[in-house]
């Protein structure tokens, strides 16, 4: 195939890149189609190798779920500006991922995810898809960050600008009438108010070992007598569980209740088992 119209837009086609890529690439590869796909994917390689020192502080969150709404994936790209973080090629990237993930699913690391070979008829790993529209928008793109979460119902939410994004698995929830609601309010609660465990069951130890030394040191620091400061202490650790737990935290829409009392009002069998928040940040 020459480098003719008709094949630097069957180029463009395939691969999205701009007309001027395509025409140079059919040029260097004497018109071989194949070898010019080969050579404009080199050049998403350069681009990354060319831009290792470069941050990807901006991007966007991407969130998919199957259509039986058990799954729900989640993934945080990022970009160098913000402008690409915007551009279609990119949206489409990031929904490509996505796709990928859900057909594989549960990949434990992102070097697993980058190495998913997509189910469409392009045969593209992750990282090689990631490398052709590098190569194309002509800056560094990373998989920054990305969740699973498998449930009985599993409900995304996607905060406004895209940079923030959460996954909520909640059982007991698929016969009430306005389930998708409640979940986006509950969803909507963890983006705002960035809880770090469901309850203060999911706190990790050693969180609240690092809590509780602030809190003695801070009584200490006070003044406060030796005999109440472990007392002093405590307390202070249940606060930071009410403020930094799902359940125990004022619920953001009215509150006169806890995320936990605003549940059980609407059907006491109602849980949230886990959640995953992901953030450009």
């Amino acid at each position: 195939m020459s480098s003719t119209i008709e094949a630097i837009n069957a180029l463009r086609k395939k691969t999205g890149a701009g007309i001027m890529d395509c025409k140079k690439a059919l040029k260097v590869s004497e018109g071989d189609f194949e070898q010019a796909i080969a050579f404009l994917r080199k050049k998403g390689k350069k681009i990354l190798e060319s831009r290792t020192d470069r941050d990807t502080k901006e991007g966007a969150i991407f969130i998919d779920i199957n259509p039986q709404k058990t799954v729900g994936v989640m993934i945080a790209l990022g970009c160098e500006t913000d402008f690409v973080a915007k551009n279609s090629d990119f949206k489409n990237l990031g929904q490509w991922i996505n796709d990928a993930i859900l057909h594989h699913f549960n990949p434990h690391t992102a070097l697993d995810i980058q190495t998913i070979t997509s189910f469409t008829k392009e045969l593209m790993t992750v990282q090689e898809k990631m490398i052709e529209v590098m190569g194309k928008i002509g800056e560094k793109i990373t998989l920054n960050d990305f969740a699973i979460i498998q449930e009985d119902l599993v409900i995304p939410y996607i905060h406004t600008g895209n940079t923030i994004g959460t996954l909520v698995g909640i059982q007991g929830g698929k016969k009430i009438e306005n389930i998708f609601e409640i979940g986006q309010n509950i969803a909507m609660q963890i983006a705002a108010m960035y809880p770090i465990a469901v309850d203060e069951h999911g706190v990790e130890q050693h969180i609240l070992q690092k809590e509780l030394s602030i809190a003695k040191a801070q009584a200490q620091e006070e003044g406060k007598p030796l005999a109440i400061i472990e007392k002093i202490a405590q307390g202070r650790i249940k606060k930071f569980l009410q403020e930094n737990t799902l359940l125990n935290q004022n619920f953001v829409q009215d509150s006169t209740l806890t995320v936990q009392q605003y549940l059980k009002k609407i059907n006491p069998n109602l849980q949230i088992t886990t959640f995953k928040r992901l953030a450009i940040t």
